[in-house]
């Protein structure tokens, strides 16, 4: 314990500082009530899902620093997974390029990575719409399954002692916190208008859209949209496209940042995730 304490930094504890009194000080004293056009601004509602995702992420970065780095590439994608798997992406994808002889075991960190992004996915939407839970852990649990076999599949030894440390960044930054608020609102806007004016083709591409930057606002969004549980498989197909959006991104990483080999493997597993969930959106929409 001691040791843990003495190599948290300044900046981390700041942090953890800031954490505190977003979560203690100011979130319980936002009004709970309902502004602006189509009463879709709830300022604690809005607070209450930044410190949740905040909080994820802190416990992950933490995770990382203290039970992951430097223990692996596999290892390192499983924690790192929970922070952000685009950011493993984006440093595996990089080194893999740096050390290709390690292609193949960088692309099983990114696609160990994606396989927790799924399981994180369906215990965030849970935590607004338990409901939805039941419609989304069949496909997630199948696509997940995939890149996890993929991963064991590339890893052909230990690799504990490598140097895998992932620079994630602080794990609490205020300017990104309200960032993902805004985004979160904005996304809600785009799914409201998007269902009144086009119906269910609407809330798809503001999926496609919302999963080009970010799959936790949008998995979030129509997790409350459904809450009275008329369009649940809907809601949670449209959840599927915005993750199966963002898997397309993150292959674009890996192939323009990574090695050859990285990004035909890692475009095997991907290419195969999103067809499969494409075909699983066509049968069930």
């Amino acid at each position: 314990f001691r040791s843990v304490i003495s190599n948290i930094t300044s900046e981390e504890l700041f942090a953890f500082i800031k954490f505190s009194i977003i979560a203690l000080l100011i979130l319980p004293f936002l009004p709970n009530s309902d502004y602006g056009p189509e009463k879709l601004l709830n300022p604690f509602e809005i607070g209450s899902i930044i410190v949740i995702v905040s909080l994820l992420n802190f416990i992950g970065y933490f995770l990382v620093k203290f039970v992951g780095a430097k223990r692996g590439i596999l290892f390192t994608a499983v924690l790192g997974g929970l922070i952000s798997s685009t950011a493993v992406s984006w440093s595996y994808a990089t080194r893999s390029k740096e050390s290709p002889e390690l292609s193949s075991k960088y692309a099983a960190g990114i696609s160990i990575a994606s396989a927790i992004m799924f399981p994180r996915l369906v215990l965030l939407a849970d935590i607004f719409n338990a409901k939805i839970l039941w419609y989304l852990a069949l496909p997630f649990a199948i696509l997940g399954l995939i890149c996890l076999i993929v991963a064991l599949t590339l890893i052909k030894k230990d690799s504990s002692k490598m140097n895998t440390e992932i620079k994630l960044g602080n794990p609490l930054n205020i300017l990104n916190a309200i960032g993902f608020g805004v985004l979160f609102v904005v996304i809600s806007y785009a799914v409201f208008y998007a269902n009144r004016f086009f119906g269910e083709s609407g809330l798809y591409y503001s999926a496609l859209i919302a999963g080009l930057a970010d799959t936790d606002a949008i998995t979030i969004s129509m997790a409350k949209f459904s809450l009275e549980g008329e369009k649940l498989r809907l809601a949670a197909n449209v959840i599927l496209a915005a993750t199966l959006s963002n898997m397309l991104v993150k292959l674009a990483i890996t192939f323009f940042k990574g090695s050859r080999i990285t990004g035909k493997l890692v475009g095997l597993c991907y290419g195969s995730v999103v067809l499969i969930g494409v075909v699983y959106i066509l049968i069930t929409g």
